[in-house]
């Protein structure tokens, strides 16, 4: 007996989007809020089904943290150059 239940939405574009998406510096709580967007939970739940994902999400979690570290190091050089004035 098959068992029936909501089609897989996993696909390499969905899965490509979302990681670009978070090396961006978008969380998939975020990400899962725009139109057509499968829910966190679901994205979550891919990274356990997927291994491929898994990895394509690892780099793109490095990469984000360089973002937030650059964005992090330009907001203190602001504040720095501020205050010297």
């Amino acid at each position: 007996m098959a068992v029936m239940g909501r089609p897989e939405l996993y696909n390499e574009e969905l899965a490509d989007f979302v990681c670009d998406e978070v090396a961006r510096g978008r969380s998939i709580i975020k990400i899962s809020k725009d139109p057509g967007m499968p829910s966190h939970p679901t994205i979550y739940s891919w990274l356990q089904k997927h291994p491929d994902f898994f990895a394509k999400y690892a780099r793109a979690k490095t990469i984000q943290a360089e973002f937030l570290a650059d964005e992090a190091i330009e907001i203190a050089d602001d504040e720095i150059g501020r205050a010297s004035c």
